[in-house]
C-alpha cells in the first residue's frame, strides 16, 4: 500500500504547530511575581514569545522591546516597540536595534526584573561588534563557516568573541533585582551558553577556542580584523566574555521553556492517528544532511506500518551554486535511499525545518509521498545534491514544503512513513 503525500505533510505540520512559543512563555510568565518588568525579545520566535508575556503580565510591563526578522509578522504586543533586523547574517540595522537593547537593559531599576524572552536567530539579531571588527566582516566570515560546515558550537564561539553582547555580556553592568530568560531552543540538546550566542549566560569558550575554529576552517589570512581581534584575546589583551561564577549569575535564571520534544510527540501522535506503529528515534539528530537521510531512508525496511521521527539539526556542506537547504537534501536522500531499497512502494519521507526556512531557499523542506520516490528522476535528484540545488529539483517538482515564517524555532523534524 503507498503513503500518500498528505500523510506526511500532516505528520510534520501536527508537529508544527504543537512548537508554540507564545503557550510556553505565558504559562511560565504568569509565575513571575515582579510588580515591574522591562521585557526584551529577540529571535525568530520573538512576536510570539512576546505575545505570550503580554498577555500574562498586562500593564506591569513598564517597557518592551521586540527585534524581529525582516518582514516576520508581529500582532498587538501591548504596546512593545517592534525593530526589524536582517538574518541569517548581521547587518548596521542590527546594531542600532541592539545598542536599543543594551539601554533597555541598562534602564532596568534595582527594584526591576528583566525578562528576556531568547530564541534560535538572536545571534544575528542581537549583535554589537567589537571595536576593530566591522559588522560586514563579522558577517561575512559567518557566513563563510556556515558554508563550509561548521557547526553551531564552533560558529557560537567565533560571535561571541567579536561581540559586546554575546556570551553572558549583555549582562555585563545589570543593576536589576533579577534577570528571568526564557528560551525557545534551536540547539541540539539545549546548551543555555548556545542559543542565539548565550547573551544572559556564562560562556565556557575563549578567545583561544575561537582562533582555533578560523584556523581549522582555514580562514586566519581571509578575515585579518577578526583574526588580529581573536589573536589579542587570546594573549590575554582583552577582557573574557562572562564566565561561570560572575557575580552577575546569582540573580539570573536562564529556563528552556519550549525544544523539540512536544513537537515530536505531536508528530509521532498524528502518525498513530494515521494508522502507524510510530517511534521517536531521537530529538538530537546531527550530521551531514544527505548522509542522514541515508541513514533514515533505510529504515523503511525494518517493517510495515512503521513511522520513524527524529529531530535535531543536520549540516550541509555547500558543493555548488545552487538552492536549498538541510531538509531538502535529507528529503533527498531519504528518498535516493528508499528507491536503492526497492521500498517505493510502500515508503513516504519528509523534513521540515521548524522556523518555515530552509537554507538559501524560500522552502521549509520537503515531503514526498509513495508516487513521487517510485516517478522520482534518480540522476537529477544525485545531480541536485552534487550542485546544491535541493530546493531546484524539488520546486519544480512541487514537492518542495513552504509555510513562510512560523514565528516559532525548535530545529528541524523528519519522518519515515512505511505502510504494508
Amino acid at each position: 500500500m503507498p503513503v500518500r503525500r498528505e500523510e506526511v505533510l500532516e505528520v510534520l505540520m501536527r508537529g508544527l504547530a504543537a512548537a508554540d512559543p507564545e503557550g510556553a512563555v505565558r504559562r511560565r510568565a504568569s509565575r513571575l511575581g515582579a510588580a515591574s518588568l522591562r521585557v526584551l525579545a529577540f529571535g525568530k520566535a520573538a512576536c510570539r514569545m512576546a505575545s505570550g508575556a503580554a498577555a500574562a503580565l498586562g500593564d506591569r510591563v513598564e517597557e518592551g522591546l521586540v527585534i524581529v526578522p525582516r518582514g516576520y509578522p508581529c500582532g498587538d504586543l501591548g504596546g512593545m516597540r517592534i525593530l526589524e533586523g536582517t538574518h541569517p547574517l548581521p547587518s548596521p540595522e542590527n546594531v542600532r536595534a541592539s545598542e536599543e537593547a543594551r539601554g533597555l537593559v541598562g534602564r532596568v531599576r534595582e527594584d526591576e526584573v528583566l525578562l528576556v524572552l531568547i530564541s534560535g536567530g538572536g545571534s544575528a539579531l542581537l549583535e554589537v561588534p567589537k571595536e576593530g571588527v566591522g559588522v560586514e566582516e563579522e558577517a561575512a566570515l559567518v557566513g563563510e563557516l556556515m558554508r563550509r560546515g561548521a557547526d553551531v558550537r564552533e560558529i557560537n564561539a567565533v560571535r561571541k568573541h567579536l561581540s559586546e553582547v554575546k556570551g553572558g555580556q549583555l549582562l555585563r553592568g545589570f543593576r536589576g533585582r533579577a534577570c528571568v530568560s526564557l528560551i525557545v531552543s534551536d540547539v541540539v540538546g539545549n546548551p543555555i551558553d548556545a542559543i542565539a550566542s548565550g547573551p544572559t549566560a556564562p560562556d565556557p569558550t575563549t578567545y583561544s577556542d575561537a582562533l582555533g575554529v578560523l584556523r581549522r576552517y582555514g580562514l586566519l589570512e581571509r578575515f585579518p580584523g577578526a583574526a588580529r581581534l581573536l589573536e589579542r584575546g587570546a594573549r590575554g589583551e582583552l577582557g573574557e566574555t562572562l564566565k561561570p561564577g560572575d557575580p552577575v549569575f546569582s540573580r539570573v535564571v536562564n529556563e528552556v521553556v519550549l525544544d523539540n520534544r512536544p513537537a515530536l510527540a505531536a508528530a509521532a501522535a498524528a502518525a498513530r492517528g494515521l494508522g502507524y506503529r510510530a517511534q521517536v528515534l531521537t530529538d538530537s539528530m546531527e550530521g551531514e544532511a544527505r548522509e542522514v537521510g541515508r541513514f533514515l531512508g533505510s529504515l523503511a525496511a525494518r517493517g510495515a506500518r512503521r513511522a520513524q521521527l527524529a529531530g535535531g539539526e543536520t549540516t550541509v556542506t555547500v558543493l555548488g551554486g545552487g538552492r536549498g537547504g538541510r531538509n531538502q537534501e535529507l528529503a533527498l536522500g531519504a528518498a535516493l535511499q528508499v528507491r536503492r531499497l526497492g521500498m517505493a512502494a510502500r515508503a513516504g519521507v519528509g523534513a521540515l525545518a521548524t522556523d518555515g526556512v530552509d537554507g538559501n531557499s524560500p522552502a521549509a523542506g520537503a515531503a514526498l509521498g509513495s508516487e513521487d520516490i517510485a516517478s522520482m528522476d534518480e540522476d537529477g535528484a544525485r545531480a541536485a545534491l552534487r550542485e546544491s540545488d535541493s530546493y531546484g529539483f524539488l520546486g519544480r517538482a512541487g514537492l518542495a514544503v513552504v509555510t513562510g515564517p512560523t514565528g516559532t524555532n525548535v530545529n528541524d523534524l523528519a519522518v519515515v512513513l512505511v505502510r504494508g
